[in-house]
């Protein structure tokens, strides 16, 4: 259950993301929400949970840092995926929406060329993309 919320909620915020470039906090307490609860019933160590944000937590530095050439809004999106997640199953999915979102990029360069250097995008709908994955790798 604690699945279909999160991707419900991750839908959303990749739709609001795309459209608006600005993500609501209630959502995003709402995914952290869900998170936590089904980690708590789950049984999951409140020490576990606690290294889950880590990842997070240095992509909101990243964006602090790079002046939000990530997103804060992306990084508080991953930060609350972390409540739901083991720390390693987080990572994973941080690759596996590294991947399509780089093709991505790439593509935006060979199309616009030096002007798509400064073109910024939606990563939700690529930690979306990843969340699904995981989850339908980790059911089969």
């Amino acid at each position: 259950m604690k699945d279909v919320i999160c991707t419900a909620v991750l839908a959303l915020l990749a739709a609001e993301d795309m459209t608006r470039k600005h993500v609501r906090g209630s959502l995003l307490v709402f995914l952290a929400a869900a998170g936590i609860a089904g980690s708590l019933l789950e049984g999951r160590p409140i020490a576990e949970m606690l290294a889950a944000l880590l990842p997070g937590i240095l992509l909101l530095a990243v964006s602090v840092i790079s002046g939000e050439r990530l997103g804060a809004g992306d990084a508080l999106c991953f930060t609350a995926l972390g409540f739901g997640l083991a720390p390693e199953e987080l990572l994973g999915i941080l690759c596996i929406s590294f991947l399509p979102a780089g093709l991505y990029s790439l593509g935006i360069l060979l199309k616009k060329g030096r002007r798509g250097a400064d073109a910024g995008f939606a990563f939700i709908p690529f930690i979306l993309f990843a969340y699904a994955a995981d989850r339908l790798l980790w059911t089969m």
